[in-house]
């Protein structure tokens, strides 16, 4: 049987007072209106929307006399409203992993169909969950703790409820911990300020990545004189891509730990110093603070030859974490819910990081001669090999040569320079 959970809105209207009983009348924005009878001090209404209520409460006595009236006016959001900001938050660091606890949410509609957002930030002084981008996937309303990759930087948390509504301030954790486990950088990508990449419905404004107009200069009517401005011509393009410059080949299916680097900012394409009114009226020097507006990087896959037609997986929402492919593309999807509000995105990159790994042998007849020891998975850079010699006589000795990502040669030879056959043991250190 399938069972499926309804979270809803209850209003419970109280009042102090010993009369038989009372008779509470109420509407919502100007509807009819619903009249509860009750011998107690409060009544439920429910489900409520959310809305501007009337209510009108008269007490009733045992001879059925009633009182004046009480009236009063109540706006309910209900589920409209945005759940409490996360409390509690705390980060351990352990092996490499950050473990991040948090108080149980207290509202039910996160409780039950929402969730927990959390992102990171490499800011450390004046971080921003505009320019933090999402590491790992939603973490269940009910939950209290959560673990994800360690990273130096900003960890920033909002619940949001089952309506996708987020909590109005973020709570972070600041940490410059090292990170325990060893991790070499790869690669990386870095888009601005040039953002050379593919563009469809985005523009390059001087060291900005920004929305495109939605139209052409050719397109437009009239004089220019009655042009808005060049910028946003039939206004702004909702949605833009950006593809980055290049992708990432590793070379072989490998184990790597991605984060994002982003920082972008919304304003208001119209908002125009010299359209202003005087000074005196401004609520801010630098305009509204623009929040419609988003910057979210995208990531595919592949196991295969990004060279040679490949088979790429779907695109999927970024998240800073571990991912297991030979070769990686990214892009960036920009958005506006507004036709004038624009982003500007200043730092658009992604780091390839990879954690060293130990491949070994163990007894291995070297035969007369040199012996070829090729790994099982290649290497991204030649790595430190270790030998443990068997059976060696006095005199002895042996030559590691051609090291390289995928294999390096052994060779044993006696104390008067005669290859010998013996048999070792050997560790490679690497990423």
């Amino acid at each position: 049987m399938n069972r499926s959970t309804i979270v809803g809105a209850r209003i419970t209207v109280s009042w102090l007072g010993n009369q038989s009983y009372y008779e509470l009348q109420y509407r919502r924005a100007e509807s009819n209106w619903t009249t509860a009878s009750t011998s107690a001090s409060s009544i439920d209404i429910q489900p409520a929307e959310p809305g501007d209520y009337q209510f009108s409460l008269v007490a009733i006595n045992a001879a059925g006399r009633r009182s004046a009236p009480t009236q009063f006016n109540k706006t309910i959001y209900g589920l409209t409203a945005p759940p409490a900001s996360v409390s509690g938050f705390r980060l351990a660091a352990i092996s490499g992993m950050a473990h991040l606890s948090f108080n149980a949410a207290t509202d039910l509609d996160v409780i039950v169909g929402g969730h927990l957002r959390i992102r990171h930030t490499p800011e450390l002084i004046a971080p921003k969950w505009s320019n933090a981008t999402d590491i790992g996937p939603q973490i269940p309303g009910t939950a209290t703790n959560a673990t994800l990759p360690l990273l130096a930087g900003t960890y920033l948390a909002k619940w949001v409820d089952s309506r996708g509504i987020e909590s109005i301030a973020d709570v972070g954790i600041i940490t410059d911990a090292p990170n325990v486990m060893s991790m070499n950088i790869v690669d990386m990508i870095d888009e601005g300020p040039l953002f050379s990449g593919a563009k469809s419905g985005v523009a390059v404004s001087g060291p900005y990545l920004t929305l495109d107009s939605a139209e052409t200069i050719g397109e437009q009517l009239g004089n220019v004189s009655t042009w808005s401005s060049l910028g946003t011509l039939g206004g702004l393009s909702a949605v833009g891509e950006y593809l980055f410059s290049r992708g990432i080949d590793l070379g072989s299916t490998q184990t790597v730990r991605i984060s994002a680097g982003l920082l972008a900012d919304g304003f208001d394409a119209l908002d125009l110093i010299a359209s202003r009114p005087l000074v005196s009226t401004w609520a801010s020097v630098v305009g509204d603070v623009i929040t419609d507006v988003s910057c979210t990087i995208f990531v595919r896959t592949t196991t295969d030859d990004p060279d040679l037609s490949p088979v790429w997986g779907s695109w999927q929402t970024f998240f800073v974490g571990e991912y297991i492919a030979r070769g990686f593309e990214f892009k960036a999807v920009l958005t506006s819910n507004y036709p004038t509000h624009n982003i500007l995105v200043s730092e658009l990159l992604v780091t390839i990081d990879m954690p060293d790994r130990m491949e070994q042998g163990d007894d291995i007849e070297s035969g007369v001669g040199t012996h070829r020891v090729t790994f099982g998975l290649p290497f991204m850079a030649p790595p430190a090999i270790g030998i443990t010699a068997q059976d060696m006589q006095t005199g002895d000795y042996y030559s590691v040569t051609n090291k390289t990502e995928e294999y390096f040669d052994i060779t044993f030879r006696n104390a008067a320079g005669s290859a010998v056959s013996r048999t070792f043991d050997f560790y490679a250190k690497r990423y």
